[in-house]
C-alpha cells in the first residue's frame, strides 16, 4: 500500500539532504468485525516516511491488545519495508508519550523520537474512511452494507427486545417530551441491571423534526458533542464528535429499508402513527455506525419508557419556569428500574433508596413548609403535592 498524504508545515518535521522522518501512529479502522461476539473496529497502525509520503510499514489489531503492535510494525518496516529496500530511519515522530515509550522499546537511543503532531496519519485516516464510505455508496454507515438491514442485527438482538422497543415507542410519541423540552432539559439516566450509570439523555425533536433520543455515556461526553458541534471543522479533517452515542428517533415507514418494513408486517408490531417507527442507531465519535447488540435496543427501550412516564408525571413541573430538581424511579415490565434526575447535575441532591427524595428530608418526622419542595423528590413544592394526602391522614 503506498500513500502520498499532503504534507503540512514538512519544514518544521523532516530533514533535508537524504534523510528521512519516519511519523507512525494508530488509528480506529473504518469498519467493524461482527462475526466473533461483540462487534469490535481493529485498530490499524502505520508508518510512513517523510518527505515522500510513502507508507512503509502497517498492522491491525484488536483494540483490546493493540499495545506493541505500533512497534512491531516499526520492526518490521525496518526489516522488510512495503516499498523499497530495508532502512531505518533518521528520525521519528508519534503523538503522545504512550506511543514514544512503545517505539523506544524497538530503537531504544539509536533513532531520535519526537513527540508532536501527526497530521500525516490524520490525513490517511481519512483518506480510508472516504474511500470506504463512497465505495459503499450509503455514507457512514457503509459497515452494515454486508449485512441485510434488520431490527435483529444477523441474530445480536432478540425479538424480546425488539418487541420492548415497539412497546416503548407509542409511548414515546404520545409523551411527545420535546414539545416540552428545551436544552436545559438534560436528564441523567441510571439503569443499574444493564450497567447504565449516570448517562445523559438529551431530547430532539423540538421543531418537529427527528423526534427522540439521544443517550451519552456522560454528562461530560454530552458537553464534549455540544462543543464539537459548535467548532468550524475543515473539510479535510476527519470528524470527532468527542464521544459515541445511542439515539432513539421516530421516523416515518418510507424512512426505514424494506427488509425491516416487511419484519414489521411479519411480526405484527404496532406503532402510533405512520411517522412513528423506532429506530434504534449507536454511533462511533466520528460518525460510523456501531452494529447494535441487544443491550443497545433494551438501553433505548428503557429509556424512553420510562422519560415518557417522567414526563407525563411531571408535565406542570417542568413547564414552570423555574424547575425544582425531580428524581424518581420507574420499574418496568421486565423488573428492570430506571431512575432518572432533572437536571442532571441535581443527582447529589437525592438520597437514592425505594423512594428518591432530596437529602437530609425525613419523610416521617421533618416538618415541612408549604413551598418547600415535596418529600417524595416528585420536583413539585409540598402544597402541590403530597399536603392534602398528609393532612388527611392527620384527621
Amino acid at each position: 500500500m503506498a500513500h502520498r498524504p499532503r504534507t503540512r508545515h514538512a519544514s518544521e518535521h523532516t530533514q533535508t539532504g537524504g534523510r528521512r522522518e519516519w511519523v507512525g501512529g494508530r488509528f480506529a479502522a473504518p469498519v467493524h468485525i461482527t462475526g466473533e461476539g461483540t462487534p469490535y473496529r481493529p485498530t490499524l497502525v502505520a508508518w510512513i516516511e517523510l518527505p515522500d509520503g510513502l507508507v512503509v510499514g502497517n498492522g491491525s489489531s484488536k483494540p483490546t491488545e493493540e499495545r506493541g503492535v505500533l512497534g512491531s510494525a516499526l520492526a518490521e518496516a525496518m526489516q522488510r519495508p512495503l516499498v523499497g529496500p530495508a532502512r531505518r530511519p533518521s528520525s521519528i515522530r508519534v503523538a503522545d508519550s504512550e506511543l514514544a515509550a512503545e517505539v523506544k522499546t524497538v530503537v531504544g537511543d539509536m533513532i531520535p523520537v519526537t513527540i508532536a503532531p501527526t497530521p500525516e496519519l490524520d490525513e490517511l485516516a481519512t483518506a480510508m474512511f472516504d474511500s470506504f464510505t463512497k465505495g459503499t455508496g450509503v455514507g457512514t454507515g457503509g459497515d452494515r452494507a454486508a449485512e441485510e438491514p434488520s431490527y435483529f442485527e444477523n441474530g445480536r438482538v432478540s425479538p424480546e427486545a425488539v418487541a420492548d422497543l415497539f412497546a416503548a415507542a407509542p409511548l414515546l410519541r404520545h409523551a411527545a417530551p420535546w414539545e416540552l423540552a428545551s436544552d436545559q432539559h438534560v436528564l441523567r439516566l441510571d439503569i443499574p441491571e444493564l450497567g447504565v450509570e449516570g448517562a445523559c439523555v438529551s431530547i430532539i425533536g423540538a421543531l418537529g423534526q427527528n423526534l427522540g433520543l439521544l443517550i451519552f455515556p456522560s454528562l461530560a461526553r454530552y458537553e464534549a458533542f455540544l462543543n464539537a458541534a459548535s467548532r468550524p471543522r475543515r473539510k479535510s479533517s476527519r470528524l470527532d464528535v468527542g464521544t459515541s452515542w445511542l439515539s432513539l428517533t421516530l421516523v416515518p415507514r418510507a424512512e426505514l429499508p424494506a427488509p425491516m418494513r416487511r419484519e414489521i408486517a411479519r411480526h405484527g408490531w404496532s406503532v402510533a402513527d405512520e411517522k412513528s417507527y423506532p429506530e434504534v442507531e449507536h454511533r462511533e465519535r466520528d460518525g460510523l455506525l456501531r452494529p447494535l447488540v441487544d443491550r443497545d435496543v433494551r438501553v433505548a427501550s428503557a429509556c424512553a419508557t420510562s422519560v415518557s412516564a417522567f414526563f407525563v408525571r411531571n408535565h406542570e413541573a417542568i413547564a414552570s419556569d423555574d424547575v425544582e430538581p425531580i428524581c424518581q424511579s420507574f420499574t418496568d415490565d421486565q423488573g428492570r428500574t430506571v431512575r432518572l434526575t432533572l437536571p442532571y447535575e441535581a443527582f447529589p441532591l437525592f438520597d437514592i433508596g425505594a423512594d428518591p427524595r432530596p437529602a437530609g428530608v425525613d419523610a416521617g418526622t421533618s416538618p415541612l413548609g408549604r413551598n418547600d419542595p415535596c418529600r417524595c423528590g416528585s420536583g413539585k413544592k409540598y402544597k402541590l403535592c403530597h399536603l392534602e394526602e398528609d393532612r388527611s391522614k392527620k384527621s
